[in-house]
């Protein structure tokens, strides 16, 4: 059984994801609200889930040192951010706090689906206009990408793209095993800790 933290203090807001959680896991899926970020951090220390949607403006300090509270109690479950804040410093904070994905509210339930859908199936999620900016992600070309082999470099691309280490098996005719060796690989050559960071790389070579 799934089980989901909304983490949100708007009432109409978690009432608005619940049918889209359902539809992405069935009515096998437990779903708990916490509306402040003191409860949400007690809920993360009580629980364990598969998936936590966090809000940046909770009572109680919602912000990046509270992700980073979320995210660390949170294991190895994806913590996507999803708030009314739709700027781009804001959203390469979530991504340095650890957030697996930022979902602005405005998105219609159509496009939140398919955004959750991603990060469930192991990759990112993260608005095309937050990167518009140079400073918005390390730029490929003053990385060394020497010591990449052909390979690595596509995995990276794809990485980029915003690809789960399932999709990038099936495109590439590999192993999921395989793909996530590459993946440990690049990110190790990179000098990076999470593959949002080589995604962030990634995203010049797409």
């Amino acid at each position: 059984m799934a089980r989901v933290l909304i983490a949100d203090d708007h009432p109409l807001m978690r009432d608005a994801l619940r049918p889209v959680l359902r539809d992405l896991f069935g009515s096998d899926v437990t779903i708990r609200d916490a509306d402040s970020v003191e409860a949400s951090l007690s809920a993360l220390d009580a629980e364990s889930f598969d998936l936590i949607l966090f809000d940046l403006c909770m009572p109680g300090g919602g912000d990046a040192a509270a992700l980073m509270a979320a995210r660390e109690r949170a294991a190895a479950a994806p913590v996507v951010v999803v708030s009314h804040r739709e700027d781009a410093t804001v959203v390469r904070q979530s991504i340095a706090a650890g957030a697996a994905g930022f979902i602005p509210k405005s998105l219609n339930t159509t496009l939140i689906r398919s955004a959750l859908q991603l990060v469930i199936d192991g990759g990112q999620y993260f608005p095309s206009w937050a990167f518009t900016e140079r400073e918005a992600a390390p730029v490929a070309g003053e990385r060394d990408l020497s010591a990449l082999t052909r390979r690595q470099r596509t995995v990276l691309r794809l990485l980029g793209e915003g690809q789960s280490n399932r999709q990038i098996a099936e495109q590439l005719h590999l192993s999921e095993w395989t793909v996530k060796a590459h993946v440990s690989a690049v990110l190790r050559k990179l000098g990076v800790s999470t593959r949002v960071e080589a995604a962030l790389i990634g995203r010049e070579l797409a």
